[in-house]
């Protein structure tokens, strides 16, 4: 009979390291780390240690410390193959936080998110730009004046008077 293994899932992994970590024990402290992910028959997809992440300040303290070395991780495992793995971390004197989570959708694994978008804005240079300024104006004009005919606070009712016995007049 055969047997069913899952598909493995996309996990991103932060790690908050020591500052207290020199330059050589800080590479060898993340060398560890991956190995051990790999150890679990994970891959790794991505390593950042560096812009923006690298060594920043914490909003709190953790275990005396105000800054620590922020480490993000992209990796692909099967699910519930992490589990020995987090266990590691717990005890690792070296690591002040860490977080595991799953993502939902598989991420691109480009550095650089702004290449994709670079086509879409430029869609509206097609358009003669006197055009798209007037299609914004007509927009923003018919806002303005639904805000105008639809506004009833414009209106104002006149408050009710509170009776005679109510608290307001005994105060």
């Amino acid at each position: 009979m055969a047997t069913y293994t899952p598909d493995p899932r996309g996990y991103e992994l932060m790690v908050l390291l020591s500052p207290e970590l020199g330059d050589e024990a800080l590479e060898s402290e993340m060398q560890r780390i991956s190995d051990q992910i790999t150890q679990t028959g994970a891959e790794i997809l991505r390593t950042k240690s560096t812009t923006p992440w690298g060594r920043r300040r914490l909003a709190y303290q953790i275990e005396n410390h105000t800054d620590a070395f922020y480490v993000l991780y992209s990796i692909s495992s099967q699910p519930g193959s992490l589990d020995p793995f987090e266990r590691e971390l717990k005890l690792n004197s070296n690591v002040l936080r860490y977080l595991l989570i799953r993502q939902e959708k598989a991420e691109p694994l480009e550095d650089e998110p702004e290449a994709a978008e670079e086509p879409e804005a430029e869609e509206p240079s097609d358009a003669d730009p006197g055009e798209v300024a007037e299609d914004e104006s007509a927009e923003t004009n018919g806002a303005d004046d639904a805000d105008e005919v639809d506004s009833p606070e414009t209106e104002a009712e006149p408050e009710p008077e509170p009776a005679e016995g109510s608290d307001e007049e005994q105060s």
